[in-house]
């Protein structure tokens, strides 16, 4: 028997786009489909969006998925801070909601804390494979000491965020 994707049963990924900010630049990053940085962050650190996607399988709802991410999160970073989360129901042709959460930790081993923003968005696959989805996440991140100046960049590219069809 021959298995092929894309195809109905192992579908394509959800086309996805965001916009951030003319003075950033794409990058190549293992394990995303999209990664831009900021081509004026700070010496110490590369402040960056990624957008990755999981094939995962169907059932947990998107808060679900989102409270495990904060589990491992708590687990692996003990100066795990949530400054705020939400789900937002977006006014995009996708019709698909968000779950937005911001938070503060320390790496390990790091003289500063890293400020991420987190959009998660669940596509459900089409039949026949509908016993999975897919998992956009969206990080964005920076040191905490500049945290103020990139929130609402943040903000504008979660929102930004566009979940089209698979290609």
């Amino acid at each position: 028997m021959q298995l092929r994707s894309p195809s109905d049963r192992f579908p394509a990924v959800p086309h996805v786009s965001i916009e951030v900010p003319d003075s950033w630049a794409a990058h190549d990053l293992p394990a995303s489909v999209i990664t831009a940085y900021d081509t004026a962050s700070p010496a110490h650190f590369r402040v960056n969006a990624t957008v990755a996607i999981e094939r995962t399988l169907a059932g947990p709802s998107l808060t679900e998925i989102a409270a495990r991410f904060a589990e491992a999160a708590i687990d692996d970073l003990p100066d795990y801070v949530v400054h705020g989360e939400e789900v937002v129901a977006p006014a995009a042709p996708d019709g698909l909601p968000r779950f937005l959460r911001l938070h503060s930790y320390r790496p390990v081993g790091a003289p500063f804390d890293v400020f991420q923003a987190q959009c998660l968005v669940l596509v459900p696959t089409p039949a026949p494979a509908g016993a999975a989805a897919d998992l956009v996440s969206l990080h964005a991140t920076c040191p905490g000491d500049v945290a103020d100046r990139y929130g609402a960049v943040f903000r504008a590219v979660a929102d930004s965020l566009s979940i089209g069809p698979r290609v």
